[in-house]
């Protein structure tokens, strides 16, 4: 990734409004052009590891815009300050694991998988599986690649107790608060501008594959 789109995303989050945005349209343009490039050369090399990737390129292929809700939001920026892209196989309307790339300055830029708020049916039938085959799970978390990556999974967004309908004394009780089931794996500044960046991402993602595997088998 280049330093220059770096350098823009720092600028518009300094000067998010509209009118700073259309003078510096060419430096947005070409730095969309940078991202879109890592972009599609990760998804070729996702392709060669996940099978359902590679029957349907373009439908697992999403690029979120950089332009931002702000309808419902108190925040009314227009703009987003990273460049995020998901390789969705099913496509994103499925309930389907994922994996995530998001770039922004300040070392807020990640690789992630999992499944981000699940709807609430998709939500219940994965911690009836958390619950009955925690083993299974436990063995993927404790991977020494997925440790590696990322540590654990992220609990930001966990319930206080254990969802009506399931023993508060389960094994699996701290998982089963989870209300997303995602792992997160940060990069500084430098390592998105190295050379060796699409390699970490494609580190991340190969090691969250068996987390992305057993929430698919659950639905």
């Amino acid at each position: 990734m280049d330093l220059s789109t770096l350098q823009f995303l720092e600028d518009l989050e300094r000067n998010n409004n509209r009118e700073w945005f259309q003078k510096n349209r060419d430096r947005y343009e070409g730095a969309r052009a940078d991202f879109l490039s890592f972009y599609e050369r990760l998804l070729s090399e996702v392709m060669r590891f996940d099978e359902d990737v590679a029957k349907d390129r373009e439908g697992s292929r999403k690029l979120f815009r950089i332009n931002r809700d702000i309808r419902f939001s108190k925040d009314k920026s227009p703009y987003k300050s990273n460049f995020g892209g998901v390789i969705a196989p099913g496509g994103m309307k499925s309930s389907r694991a994922l994996y995530y790339v998001h770039v922004q300055a300040g070392g807020r830029s990640g690789a992630a998988g999992g499944m981000h708020q699940p709807d609430p049916t998709t939500l219940l039938t994965v911690r009836k599986a958390v619950s009955s085959r925690f083993n299974e799970l436990k063995t993927v978390l404790e991977a020494d690649e997925f440790k590696e990556q990322f540590g654990g999974l992220s609990g930001g967004d966990a319930l206080k107790r254990v969802p009506r309908g399931f023993d508060p004394q389960d094994p699996a009780a701290v998982y089963l608060r989870l209300r997303s089931f995602t792992a997160w794996r940060s990069f500084t500044d430098d390592e998105v501008c190295g050379d060796g960046f699409l390699q970490n991402v494609l580190r991340a993602f190969k090691a969250v594959k068996k987390l992305n595997d057993f929430l698919n088998s659950a639905l």
